[in-house]
């Protein structure tokens, strides 16, 4: 079975999420992060049940902390500087429907080219789905989570930084309004972006509710 055969699989069958988080290619690793954030079929009568959601909320977290630890393991880093020719330094003309071929400035190896194409897409699979599940974990759980997203934030990959920023606006704790306030000034724009996103759901999450108005119109005592 090939990656792309794997990721098929992680996608549609979650018990297979365990095996995939452990598999020696990225993609594979990238495709059990990205369905550890998927929500499953709830029961409609009882929610989530062991046979709608096999793994569970908690152990997916717990699946997600095991890819991250495995990918800092790896040097994802240490590759040459790449040029795009016929594109914009703007990383916004990411989406840009034509092809962009790079350009190393130096003979690479098959090793480094392998860590280029990765760079930091499992992180940032895995950072958007603990954002995604972080509020069903509860306790110490939770608070590693925090911990983990956290220790996201000087990465030198921008797609990583943006992501942990996400991920903290999901979680919702009014703890990170300090470092989202600093990612405001991040050099690159998605972080700046997923940063004021965040900033701006925790604040109106931590408001109080509005008071139904009495009959004078007036709030309620």
């Amino acid at each position: 079975m090939d990656a792309y055969d794997w990721i098929e699989r992680v996608l549609r069958d979650p018990s297979a999420i365990p095996e995939a988080a452990e598999h020696p290619d990225w993609r594979v690793r990238y495709g059990a992060a990205v369905a550890c954030g998927r929500a499953p079929a709830p029961d409609p009568a009882h929610g989530p049940s062991r046979e709608t959601d096999p793994v569970g909320a908690e152990a997916r977290v717990r699946t997600l902390f095991r890819i991250l630890d495995r990918e800092e393991g790896r040097p994802l880093y240490d590759q040459p500087r790449a040029r795009y020719p016929g594109s914009h330094d703007d990383t916004r003309m990411a989406e840009q429907i034509r092809a962009v071929r790079v350009e190393f400035d130096r003979e690479a190896t098959e090793e480094e080219m392998e860590a280029w194409k990765c760079r930091g897409r499992v992180r940032q699979a895995a950072l958007f789905a603990l954002g995604d599940l972080g509020p069903a974990a509860s306790g110490d759980l939770l608070a590693e989570a925090q911990r983990r997203i956290l220790g996201f934030l000087d990465e030198t990959d921008a797609a990583v930084r943006m992501a942990a920023a996400r991920a903290l606006g999901r979680l919702g704790d009014p703890d990170s309004l300090r470092v989202l306030e600093r990612l405001q000034d991040d050099p690159e724009w998605c972080t700046r972006t997923e940063a004021r996103k965040a900033l701006v759901r925790i604040r109106s999450a931590s408001r109080p509710a509005s008071r139904p108005a009495n009959a004078d119109g007036e709030g309620g005592p």
